[in-house]
């Protein structure tokens, strides 16, 4: 019986020795259990493992007191880092509203990655300029672990709200040592929160300093609870509230989230209601049934491949909200979106009408009897035929741009998919063809034409516009040009739709089954489009950023499904701008340089060399309007060189050509500057002529310098009726800065006259 009690004395003697800590069984000593828990806590992030090790070193009675001490307060970092890990977990459960930024350090230096401003000092190549942010300068301003805030009530008295907020500063130590040091001086010390010591400011709010976090509130109870949360006391919390599990869930990588519970603030909303009246009460509660709002979220983020932005209604099941459900309309088909062609710059889409057929899919192509077109079909168009539409441009194809008239137009297009598509043919036939009837074209019925073996009526319109018109199975096509319309058929015989196009895919992946409308713009193709239209000027401005934004894309799509509105954005394919800035501070460097070497040439008067200096900034920059103007005043006013003076003008003609500003700013300067002294007057007059020429004459602002050349020119009469016709198109507020040249060429013009008809008295016998 002994040698059976002493096998059970070594068994729990052993058990023990066990217990107290395996790795003491390893023989590792209490201070280096504490230098591999700092690993596993500092290196590896293993908060869980750390806190084992250092409560085992706070127990060992071989650790010296300094040594325990200092596991323990790490033991309670470890701790409290792990508990706030979720902010919603130490939030109180009926927060109204839930407000968290989230490691700021990380989602900045991943966008800085994505733009190509990231960067050591230990990757230069030492080939230039190189703009990149340190990551150690990111990790030091925001290397915060985040900031959450929750709005509990709002004070009907002082009408100023209550809640609580959490700062963890993360690795900013200093930060934390500012706070820390500023506190005691301006606030007055109080009775200490769960051990932590707290602070009074001014009546106002309470902080309290736990071993990782600053929290701060307006009650005192509220960092109570959010302590007792934090030692594991207390459970219940924002996390744990059912309405919003599926919103916090959803927020992992949000750089700011926030959350509106409708819930708590429901009280507030019925006592507001009631102060309206009983049938105003009535109604609202009809329209809205107030009780089924659920929450508002919102987040905005950086994810590996894009910048998002979310925000969205949500309401509870079974709810009655009259508004929320009579502007929700059918989810866009794939269908609809198979006939935008792939290439497409950018494109709108939404559906009206819920897919499935309720009518024969029949076309009147190849019909003896067109379907009579009554009032109330215009109604049922909208209402019951029309499933959805698409409204898309393409970029020029082949660098061929499509003309309405002599002027560059973007090809767009339209692709409405339809139930009956016979009848949505004879009305939108008859609608193009009354407009263009009313517009000038000689009959209502199109002038047909075939592309792409499709049937297709042009309706003309004034300026050389045109509408193309076709039908092609289910769906109506509506193009700007024959080029737009055969690309729209191409796409929808071929499959080559959006849906294969890698510019898209990313975002179409957002296009669910609740996604009523979608907008889309590729960057890159946008560009390509508004080339034509952009000036010479502009379009060497732009170049570079066109080149960067190649493959940009901006997608917004609404979600409407029965309990959820939802507006998600995003933008894929972040440029790389890094070698743009670095190139653009290079020239601002460079152009500084020449500047000042400019200023240097003029105040020595030595024009040879300001001009040699301006030719440098000149080919840098060829088009800078102040650069031109610079250099021929080197000319006309420095040299004094009249007929090299009049040769850069000439120049400036052809360059100005098209810029109606631009020629009228010049024309200005050289009438109203006495350097010039007259001597270009006619100059002027040629460039304020060919302004208002660009403008069609309908500038004031041109006129007005117009009529001043021609007076200088000697053309009295004319000058006369140019400042007459100024004042006509100028804004009242204005009239009063034109009226004294009017009074002055009219007196001059009087005075011709009266010269005039005393000259003839003289000469009749």
């Amino acid at each position: 019986m002994m040698q059976v009690i002493r096998v059970m004395a070594w068994g729990v003697a052993l058990a023990a020795l066990l217990a107290a800590g395996s790795s003491r069984a390893k023989g590792e000593s209490p201070d280096e259990q504490f230098y591999r828990a700092y690993y596993l806590e500092q290196a590896q992030g293993d908060l869980a493992g750390a806190s084992e090790l250092y409560r085992e070193v706070a127990g060992d009675r071989r650790a010296a007191a300094e040594l325990k001490t200092r596991a323990s307060v790490r033991l309670a970092s470890c701790q409290e880092d792990l508990a706030s890990s979720d902010f919603a977990r130490l939030m109180p459960p009926d927060a109204l509203l839930y407000v968290e930024l989230n490691r700021p350090g990380e989602q900045l230096s991943t966008l800085l990655e994505q733009l190509g401003l990231m960067g050591a000092v230990s990757d230069a190549d030492g080939k230039g300029l190189r703009v990149a942010i340190s990551p150690a300068l990111i990790h030091g301003l925001l290397g915060v672990r985040g900031v959450a805030a929750a709005i509990t009530g709002i004070d009907p008295i002082q009408q100023k709200p209550s809640g609580v907020a959490i700062f963890h500063p993360g690795d900013m130590d200093v930060i934390r040592g500012l706070i820390e040091t500023g506190l005691p001086v301006a606030a007055t010390p109080m009775k200490a929160i769960g051990g932590h010591p707290t602070y009074d400011i001014e009546g106002q709010a309470v902080v309290t300093l736990t071993s990782r976090l600053v929290i701060a509130a307006t009650h005192r109870q509220h960092i109570e609870d959010v302590v007792r949360r934090l030692n594991g006391e207390e459970q219940t919390s924002l996390a744990t509230n059912a309405d919003l599990a599926d919103a916090l869930a959803g927020r992992k990588d949000s750089l700011l989230f926030f959350c509106v519970h409708t819930k708590p603030i429901m009280p507030m909303l019925n006592a507001m209601l009631s102060g309206q009246g009983n049938q105003k009460a009535a109604m609202i509660k009809a329209l809205l049934d107030p009780q089924s709002l659920k929450s508002v979220v919102g987040q905005l983020g950086v994810r590996d491949d894009s910048l998002f932005l979310d925000v969205s209604l949500n309401l509870h099941d079974g709810h009655h909200n009259l508004v929320y459900n009579f502007l929700r309309t059918p989810a866009i088909t794939q269908d609809l979106l198979k006939g935008i062609p792939a290439g497409a710059a950018g494109f709108l889409v939404g559906a009206m009408n819920e897919a499935p057929s309720r009518y024969p899919a029949s076309s009147s192509n190849g019909s003896d009897d067109a379907p009579v077109i009554t009032a109330l079909d215009f109604g049922r168009e909208v209402f019951a035929n029309i499933i959805g539409w698409a409204v898309f441009a393409l970029p020029p194809e082949g660098g061929a741009v499509s003309l309405q008239g002599e002027h560059p137009f973007p090809d767009l297009a339209a692709a409405i998919t339809v139930h009956d598509p016979a009848k949505s043919e004879g009305l939108w036939r008859q609608i193009l063809g009354i407009a263009s009837l009313a517009a000038g074209a000689p009959t209502m019925e199109g002038e047909p034409t075939e592309i792409e073996g499709v049937t297709v009526q042009q309706y003309r319109f004034p300026e050389g516009v045109s509408v193309h018109f076709a039908t092609l199975g289910n769906q109506i096509l509506v193009a700007s040009s024959p080029s737009a319309m055969a690309r729209s058929i191409a796409a929808k015989r071929s499959g080559n739709s959006i849906l294969k196009d890698d510019a898209f895919t990313n975002g179409l992946d957002g296009v669910d089954a609740h996604t009523t409308k979608a907008l889309f713009l590729h960057a890159g193709r946008c560009f390509e489009i508004g080339k034509p239209f952009m000036s010479s000027h502009d379009l060497a401005e732009a170049a570079p950023f066109i080149e960067a934004l190649s493959d940009t894309v901006l997608s917004v799509a609404l979600t409407h499904s029965s309990q959820t509105l939802r507006i998600s954005g995003r933008v894929s394919g972040i440029p790389q701008v890094g070698e743009l800035v670095a190139e653009k501070i290079a020239m601002q460097r460079s152009r500084g340089r020449l500047q000042h070497k400019l200023s240097q040439a003029k105040r020595r008067g030595d024009w040879n060399a300001a001009l040699a200096t301006a030719d440098e900034l000149s080919a840098a920059n060829p088009d800078n309007r102040r650069l031109q103007i610079e250099t021929f005043d080197l000319l006309a006013v420095g040299k004094n060189d009249e007929h090299a003076a009049r040769a850069k003008a000439d120049q400036m003609a052809e360059s100005l050509a098209d810029d109606a500003n631009g020629l009228n700013n010049f024309a200005w300067v050289l009438l109203t500057d006495d350097k010039y002294g007259g001597l270009y007057d006619d100059v002027a007059l040629q460039f304020a002529q060919r302004s208002n020429t660009v403008s069609g004459f309908e500038s004031w602002a041109y006129l007005d310098t117009l009529a001043l050349a021609r007076f200088r020119a000697g053309d009295v009469a004319g000058a006369v009726e140019l400042q007459r016709k100024a004042i006509d198109k100028c804004p009242e507020n204005r009239r009063d800065e034109l009226t004294p040249s009017l009074e002055e060429y009219e007196s001059a013009d009087a005075s011709v006259n009266g010269q005039r008809s005393t000259e003839k008295m003289a000469a009749t016998p």
